[in-house]
């Protein structure tokens, strides 16, 4: 005889779904799952393949290969079966259970959180570490203070995957000296 999930197992392995199905809207997207999410603080990874920066380091022996630099997103996915009727309503329960949360990851890359109501699979997301690839005289990232959840659509994920493609071509440029192929 088989257990039913606890309704928080439930919401959660929904909000993977979700966060996994909104993210391959982009076909230019692959999604690495972690073995052992809690291990990586993060649930999966997102690269963008196409993106990978060739790097030749000199000097280097002719016979030695090139260093291929792919761009990553980590995501980790909260869930809940409570309605989030809006952006405002879900920066509230995003900020009260993060706090909760306990992680053992330190990311020195960009990572979106996901929040998902299974009640209605709305979506919504905030950055933890934000990319900013605008900044002078190289891309930074910051932890965010307190997350600011904004409405999963199709052109918000794509406005932030092109930020974290931005802030990779930036930060190779900083430090390689090199342009992205």
């Amino acid at each position: 005889m088989s257990q039913t999930p606890s309704n928080e197992q439930y919401a959660q392995e929904r909000g993977l779904l979700l966060a996994n199905l909104v993210l391959t809207r982009r076909k230019d997207v692959q999604i690495v799952k972690f073995e052992n999410p809690e291990d990586a603080g993060l649930d999966f990874l997102v690269q963008v393949p196409q993106s990978a920066i060739g790097l030749s380091l000199a000097p280097r022996p002719k016979s030695a290969p090139e260093l291929t630099f792919l761009a990553g997103l980590g995501i980790e996915v909260m869930a809940t079966s409570d309605p989030l009727k809006d952006e405002a309503a879900a920066t509230t329960y995003a900020n009260k259970h993060w706090k909760r949360r306990s992680s053992k990851a330190l990311h020195v890359f960009p990572v979106i959180v996901m929040l998902f109501s299974v009640e209605d699979d709305q979506g919504y997301y905030s950055w933890l570490m934000e990319p900013n690839p605008d900044h002078m005289p190289g891309a930074i990232l910051g932890r965010v203070p307190a997350f600011d959840m904004h409405q999963i659509t199709k052109h918000s994920i794509d406005a932030a995957i092109d930020r974290v493609l931005a802030w990779y071509d930036v930060l190779v440029k900083h430090f390689v000296g090199k342009e992205k192929k």
